[in-house]
């Protein structure tokens, strides 16, 4: 709005300029907060302070679950000149194609987030599902991370939050202190697992699913997760919802009350955004990227668009800056 008020007293047009890279990243290994694309987002706000003629560098990554034909890494300057533009753009493209390889991303199954977890010994630990991340277009039903947490039947542990509206209405329906069985989870398709078998789930708990949010993702406004349920099975406690969100914060675990603390492993569905609020809240986070419409391991994927010959896809990609 600054630079916007500023054109319009002045009259100035800036510049703009695009330098497109052969190359596409998930949203996975694209954290700000750390990592090389925090050091990229640093790169760009140290050029706009130290040139008055830069007004605003990005880095984009480009998306590559759209599956279009034009996905990809991108760099774009603003400035007062062209010729700011076009300098600034060109040298923050070379930077961050310097620093690709380390945005390769492979699958993490719960097995190896859950023992990396129980390896850090200190709580609590969050655990990121990565590839069913409903703000990336996952259903958020997939199973394979809570199939693992049933399995193991480890004591202060809650997964916060599956999608299934089905079971949702069936333990309203018996009501709270009502033992169920049923088929928990998988309702859109296969990728993100099969469905669970559950037999004596213990229905503990009934919300409307609504909380306002604490986190900076969207703080003060209202999430609303349909009804919602809370289920124990074994020492593992389920939230069980009927519409597909990220969980951004604690809200989904404390309408259930459930306090975050108490708990040793909390499981969510979230690529990037829950960092928000849980990267000052969790003692530690564990991601965790099983196969899914939103995993990192592109090579899982059969694109119809996405330019096979960008990298990773082709580790030999060479980029000439002189010659894009």
């Amino acid at each position: 709005l600054r630079h916007l008020h500023t054109m319009i007293r002045t009259g100035d047009k800036p510049k703009m300029q695009m330098v497109r890279l052969p190359w596409v990243f998930v949203p996975a290994v694209g954290k700000t907060v750390s990592g090389p694309a925090h050091d990229i987002q640093q790169f760009c706000l140290k050029a706009e302070a130290e040139d008055p003629d830069l007004i605003q560098a990005s880095f984009f990554h480009g998306f590559p679950y759209a599956d279009v034909a034009h996905a990809a890494v991108a760099v774009t300057t603003l400035a007062k000149t062209q010729e700011a533009a076009d300098r600034h753009a060109l040298r923050i493209a070379e930077y961050a194609w310097s620093r690709r390889a380390e945005f390769i991303a492979r699958a993490i199954l719960p097995a190896e987030a859950l023992d990396e977890a129980l390896a850090l010994g200190v709580r609590p630990v969050v655990i990121n599902e990565s590839s069913d991340n409903p703000g990336g277009g996952s259903p958020g039903d997939g199973t394979h991370l809570l199939r693992e947490m049933i399995r193991r039947d480890l004591p202060d542990t809650v997964f916060g939050y599956i999608t299934d509206p089905e079971v949702v209405q069936q333990a309203v329906a018996a009501g709270v202190g009502a033992v169920i069985s049923c088929k928990l989870g998988a309702r859109t398709d296969d990728r993100h697992g099969e469905p669970i078998e559950l037999k004596n789930a213990y229905v503990k708990g009934i919300s409307d699913g609504r909380h306002i949010k604490v986190s900076p993702m969207g703080k003060g406004s209202v999430m609303n997760m349909g009804t919602t349920v809370l289920l124990q099975v074994g020492n593992v406690q389920v939230i069980v919802g009927s519409k597909a969100f990220q969980t951004l914060d604690k809200g989904p675990f404390q309408m259930m009350g459930i306090d975050y603390r108490d708990m040793h492993i909390l499981a969510l569905k979230s690529s990037q955004h829950f960092r928000g609020w849980w990267q000052d809240h969790a003692a530690a986070i564990c991601p965790c990227d099983p196969p899914g419409i939103h995993c990192g391991d592109l090579s899982l994927f059969r694109f119809q668009n996405v330019d096979q010959s960008y990298y990773p896809f082709d580790l030999d990609r060479r980029w000439d800056p002189e010659n894009r």
